[in-house]
């Protein structure tokens, strides 16, 4: 039986294998934009541990009893003053390990961040996505998400 819950500053460790193929995934790019450093897990653990008691962020594991099978970041963001909806939730990631995809985990770690951002007057929602991610373009439009804006990088 699956469980979402916070996930405990002793389980921080256990994200970094999802972690590992999160960042494949945004090396595929190709751009030196998404080149992460060396020590790039140990930098993502002591952010992820700074996140966890903030109360602007939402993290949240999918666990398989005591496995840790999935997570997600999502944090509430202040957009420029000039926009009527000042304040926005943006999903940073939802990871799940590939043995468990389409099993609708992503699906229940979303409804637990749209619950936290409703609960803190939060109505929309945002994510990015790798273009060349087709899995997770077709992933996110089945969650509901439309795409508006399609980001550009240009090397100078």
């Amino acid at each position: 039986m699956m469980l979402i819950k916070k996930i405990p500053l002793e389980d921080t460790k256990k994200l970094q294998s999802i972690d590992e193929f999160f960042t494949k995934v945004h090396c595929l790019t190709g751009l030196d934009l998404y080149k992460v450093k060396s020590n790039y897990l140990e930098i993502l653990d002591k952010l992820t541990r700074k996140r966890l008691i903030d109360e602007h962020f939402f993290i949240r594991g999918a666990y398989d009893k005591d496995n840790l099978i999935g997570f997600i970041r999502a944090s509430i963001e202040k957009r420029s003053p000039i926009y009527v909806i000042e304040r926005i939730g943006f999903i940073h990631c939802i990871m799940v390990k590939p043995d468990y995809l389409r099993k609708g985990i992503a699906k229940q770690l979303l409804k637990e961040a749209e619950k936290w951002f409703l609960e803190n007057n939060i109505d929309k929602c945002e994510i990015d996505v790798v273009s060349k991610n087709i899995r997770a373009i077709k992933a996110s439009q089945k969650l509901g998400f439309k795409t508006y804006q399609n980001r550009r990088v240009k090397q100078l």
